[in-house]
């Protein structure tokens, strides 16, 4: 089976799951973002802080950044690919 290989962080999706994989190690995680909306006048607004991650299975494990984009560039420069499940 081939596996479509990520090339940037605009490909991946919330709540997909892929597999990072560096060298011979391989784990399945399933991607997760947190974004805040644009506040609008007379909506509350979540106070979350803004984050994209990669959990582990059974929530055990998990590799987080500030968005999407620093997550997937910590992670490519160290040599993890990412591939979609």
């Amino acid at each position: 089976m081939t596996r479509k290989l990520i090339t940037s962080a605009d490909q991946l999706v919330d709540g997909k799951q892929y597999a990072l994989v560096q060298r011979e190690f391989t784990i399945k995680v399933t991607f997760s973002e947190v974004v805040h909306p644009e506040p609008q006048p007379g909506y509350w607004t979540t106070d979350d802080i803004a984050c994209a991650q990669f959990i582990g299975r059974k929530g055990i494990g998990c590799i987080v950044g500030e968005d999407r984009q620093r997550l997937f560039d910590g992670l490519t420069e160290i040599g993890v690919k990412i591939y979609e499940l």
